[in-house]
């Protein structure tokens, strides 16, 4: 609804899904491991049946290193639609794909890392990169009068994500806890979009860097976890213009800048906890205290 008086979309939706899946775990040898899976999925609201294909590959370097890779085909039947809106911020909504107003969504994904593992201790590395296809947004800047058409609100395109991941991690013992970072790309292609060029999504964030620590001292469990990630993208506006109406009234629109062109600040949160264990009886209980954004950060 716009403007609270404009209605743009009403629409009951309901589809039946179903799906079969079948997976053989293989060994080649001695120190290689196969996993393949297909999983077969019917959709109402599309034509035939859906293929979707699963293969992960390991192979063990030597008895702490191990090569992993895998590939699959993903389908996505519920969509959420961005709706980036310059005066109400984002406002995002979930339709089901039709095949109509909204594609059905598809990813192919491809997968390649090492690992460690020791004594307690998983170092991983892994890369990815995906190929998204069917990727909807709706924008009211194609809308030219109230009884256009619905379809001209709505724009499909494809996508690329890719990036790589790395995870320290200690499992066993007093002090557990891990450290990750992720590194990563994502760029959007709609051709009504941006002047037709790629774009960074919303939820576009270039680093993400994670640590748990949590250490077990008699009956306590003493927690952190901090979270830094670099602020997501936005379309930040670049100008304001006005137009008299022949009846006198006056509209104001605001001009944007490059499409998610511009960053928020980073996200930064520090939260601690403490757990006590004791016994009542026969009954085990705890008592636990947590506090969140502990650095009063306005994320």
């Amino acid at each position: 609804i716009r403007d609270d008086t404009v209605t743009l979309l009403n629409r009951s939706q309901r589809a039946r899904y179903s799906s079969l899946y079948a997976s053989q775990e293989s060994k080649i040898g001695q120190k290689m491991k196969l996993l393949a899976g297909v999983r077969l999925s019917s959709y109402e609201l599309s034509t035939g049946l859906l293929f979707e294909p699963r293969l992960n590959l390991n192979y063990d370097l030597t008895d702490k290193f191990k090569l992993k890779s895998a590939y699959g085909i993903h389908y996505q039947f519920a969509n959420q639609i961005v709706n980036q809106n310059i005066s109400e911020g984002s406002r995002e909504f979930w339709l089901l794909s039709d095949g109509e107003l909204i594609e059905l969504s598809k990813s192919t994904h491809y997968v390649a890392g090492i690992s460690y593992k020791t004594n307690g201790w998983l170092v991983d590395m892994e890369t990815f990169y995906k190929d998204l296809e069917g990727i909807t947004e709706f924008s009211l800047q194609f809308q030219r009068g109230i009884n256009d058409s619905v379809n001209e609100l709505f724009r499909s395109g494809n996508g690329l994500a890719s990036g790589i991941e790395l995870l320290i991690q200690k499992t066993q013992g007093k002090y557990t806890g891990w450290v990750s970072y992720t590194l990563s790309d994502i760029r959007n292609t709609i051709p009504e979009l941006n002047s037709g060029f790629a774009y960074r999504p919303l939820h576009y964030q270039r680093h993400e860097f994670k640590m748990v620590h949590s250490v077990e001292v008699d009956d306590w469990t003493l927690s952190t976890n901090f979270i830094y990630g670099s602020g997501n993208s936005f379309s930040e506006p670049s100008n304001r213009y006005q137009i008299e109406l022949l009846d006198g009234r006056t509209l104001e629109y605001v001009g944007l800048g490059v499409r998610n062109g511009s960053f928020n600040p980073p996200y930064i949160r520090l939260d601690i906890s403490a757990n006590y264990d004791f016994e009542m009886g026969k009954a085990k209980a705890r008592l636990g205290l947590s506090l969140f954004n502990l650095l009063g950060r306005r994320n």
